[in-house]
């Protein structure tokens, strides 16, 4: 089979990969998500517990091929599972099928809405709180969105226009520019009551 492949730091590759096992459960991928803050990591070749060569990816929706272990549904069953950027991907960790109706291309950023919600369920949001999300990128903007589903009411900040309106779309209460006077709109905002939780999603230590 076939996959992408990053070589060495900075390059990348479509290679033959090794055929998958010829027995128990097989998918076709359809559909993988790229992550890019980790996969851009993993090209420049400083993580450690993803040494290059390297096949990245780890969320797929694909079709059922071949059922066993760890994907019991039948043969042409649409499911998520955490594959790789290759044509077929073992279902080790999880396999689920799609409801009827998802687009498969939004189903496969499940796997980004499982990294947003530990921040929810760590922080314990609960109805009524105020929470501030800085970094709306995809992970900020689900963890927005999980904390609105908690019954929150959310702030977001970005120094990015289009993920503010991203996450205004997605229907975030609030969304401020990151100009350094954001602290002093949180508290204006929250009638100097400020937040209950701040989360993270930049991963830039400046922020924090």
């Amino acid at each position: 089979m076939r996959g992408v492949v990053f070589r060495s730091p900075g390059t990348v590759a479509l290679d033959e990969l090794p055929d998958p096992p010829e027995d128990g459960a097989l998918i076709r991928n359809d559909y993988t998500l790229v992550s890019q803050g980790t996969e851009l990591a993993i090209l420049s070749g400083t993580e450690s517990w993803a040494p290059l060569p390297f096949t990245p990816g780890y969320a797929s929706v694909g079709t059922v091929i071949r059922s066993g272990p760890g994907c019991d549904y039948e043969e042409g069953t649409r499911v998520f599972t955490h594959g790789s950027h290759a044509q077929y991907a073992v279902p080790k960790v999880l396999t689920a099928p799609l409801p009827d109706g998802l687009d498969p291309r939004h189903a496969v950023f499940a796997r980004l809405a499982t990294v947003s919600i530990t921040a929810v369920r760590v922080a314990r949001v609960e109805l009524g709180d105020r929470v501030v999300v800085f970094g709306a990128g995809l992970v900020g903007n689900l963890a927005a969105q999980l904390c609105m589903l908690s019954g929150a009411r959310v702030i977001v900040v970005d120094p990015n226009a289009d993920r503010l309106d991203a996450a205004g779309r997605a229907g975030v209460h609030h969304c401020l520019k990151a100009t350094g006077n954001e602290i002093d709109e949180i508290v204006s905002l929250t009638n100097g009551e400020k937040c209950d939780v701040a989360i993270d999603a930049t991963g830039l230590p400046a922020v924090i």
